[in-house]
């Protein structure tokens, strides 16, 4: 319960003690949140354009919003994914590339890392998966943040009910977000 924290919150500051607390009700939203929640999906399913565009331009992103939308004009095809559209910069050699060549180099080094963390949630816990996460470099200055925890405080519960990996527990914390009491 979230309850007893604020209630400890506010005797601490009464004694001068300062202390950080995030309230449920924001932690649901709290950009920490979101980039680990988009970070999940797209390792559950990096075909889904919305998250891995939150993802990609988020502030942890070297990519603009731009940059995407450059990658994605150049493929007339509606049916693929922006995923597909990331991937087919690889693919063809010599073929016109709106990134520039650091870029380019980026993108490669995430199409790289996402293609390990898949293995990893492919064999891992929800858990541990998560737990590895939030030791990335890109994360790993944000692994106290009370979102962060929170998310994996309840990868762990989930995880000790039954072994579950991301693709269990995917629907099971979407559920939670959508429910102002549940985090």
């Amino acid at each position: 319960s979230t309850k007893p924290a604020g209630d400890m919150g506010k005797a601490l500051h009464a004694h001068g003690i300062a202390t950080s607390y995030a309230a449920a009700d924001s932690l649901a939203h709290h950009p920490d949140m979101t980039l680990m929640v988009n970070l999940l999906s797209v390792i559950d399913n990096p075909r889904d354009d919305v998250p891995l565009i939150g993802l990609l331009s988020s502030e942890e992103s070297p990519f603009t919003l731009a940059d995407l939308m450059a990658l994605r004009r150049g493929n007339k095809d509606a049916a693929t994914s922006l995923y597909d559209d990331l991937c087919a910069v690889f693919e063809e050699e010599g073929a016109a590339c709106p990134l520039t060549p650091q870029k380019k180099e980026q993108l490669h080094t995430f199409l790289t890392r996402l293609t390990q963390w898949r293995a990893l949630a492919a064999t891992l816990p929800i858990d541990r998966l998560i737990r590895k996460l939030m030791a990335e470099p890109f994360l790993a200055h944000k692994a106290s943040s009370p979102a962060l925890l929170a998310l994996y405080d309840k990868a762990r519960a989930y995880q000790n009910a039954s072994f579950c990996g991301l693709y269990q527990f995917m629907p099971y914390f979407r559920r939670l977000l959508a429910d102002e009491d549940a985090l």
